[in-house]
């Protein structure tokens, strides 16, 4: 399984990196850089998407959207700490497949993601 991992807190995405990977035949590839994202899933045939909301250069919503408007089917999960019922309904309606709200227990918020990618109900 290849996942693209898009979000601007590099500890955030050196620790997905390391859990996710321990799940075994799972290759993750980081990037803090919603722009180098969009060149990376141009090159790449990505299993998965996971991105944060609120980023400098551009919000998941605006990969979601160039990525959807390319074509690209990829299932794309929308992590957030910030942004409440109107931001889960435009990711919706962009045709995100998850929208996770970030936890301030990580290893819950881990444990979500990992059961949303990996499958679980």
């Amino acid at each position: 399984m290849e996942i693209l991992l898009i979000d601007d807190e590099s500890g955030f995405l050196e620790l997905s990196k390391k859990r996710w990977e321990k799940k075994g035949n799972v290759r993750v590839d980081t990037t803090t850089s919603p722009k180098k994202a969009l060149g990376k899933i141009d090159q790449n045939d990505y299993d998965v998407i996971v991105a944060d909301y609120k980023m400098p250069e551009m919000n998941g919503l605006g990969v979601l959207e160039e990525i959807r408007d390319k074509g690209y089917r990829i299932p794309f999960i929308i992590l957030t700490s910030r942004g409440g019922e109107e931001v889960a309904m435009e990711a919706l309606n962009l045709k995100a497949d998850r929208y996770i709200k970030k936890s301030t227990d990580p290893e819950e918020q881990f444990e979500m993601i990992i059961d949303t990618i990996f499958g679980k109900p």
